[in-house]
């Protein structure tokens, strides 16, 4: 015989921040930026786009998602982007020790493509987190994040564990 549970609400022993269903999302952030970045230098730069989230609970995963852009300005240019925790830490070279999670280049013509990167941290910490883009260019020349006429999104969800 299956058992159904059914509530209207949920509250903590001591504080409605205290309920841990593990697999959830705790709580979303998010925030648009549509303001471009022009970026030359060959190591990664901050770019605007950015978001801070306070987890719940330290055991917590922090999904990522960025959806964005590249304008290369030009043919034989290209650029790398990546995510930064705390302007210390480059999130992709903790699981594919690439430079970068996207890697936009033009051959023949200027490039103008949406990006998207993403990835599960595990910040360990009830503390502020903040997570920003980094963009590089690959030939010491001007390239744009997000591009031009491109609007950027960055999603954080807490999940619990």
């Amino acid at each position: 015989m299956a058992s159904t549970l059914t509530v209207d609400n949920i509250v903590g022993a001591t504080s409605s921040n205290t309920i841990h269903i593990p697999n959830s999302v705790v709580q979303i952030v998010q925030t648009t930026n549509n303001q471009n970045q022009v970026i030359s230098s060959t190591s990664f730069t901050a770019t605007y786009m950015q978001a801070d989230i306070t987890p719940k609970f330290a055991t917590s995963k922090i999904l990522i998602l960025v959806n964005g852009g590249a304008d290369t300005n030009a043919a034989g240019r290209g650029m790398r982007t990546t995510i930064y925790r705390n302007g210390t830490t480059n999130l992709a070279t903790l699981s594919s020790g690439q430079q970068g999670f996207d890697y936009n280049i033009s051959h023949g013509a200027r490039l103008q493509v949406t990006s998207f990167m993403q990835f599960l941290d595990s910040p360990a910490t009830t503390s502020s987190v903040n997570y920003k883009v980094y963009a590089q260019s690959t030939a010491s020349a001007n390239v744009e994040y997000p591009g031009t006429y491109q609007t950027k999104v960055m999603t954080l969800l807490e999940i619990a564990q």
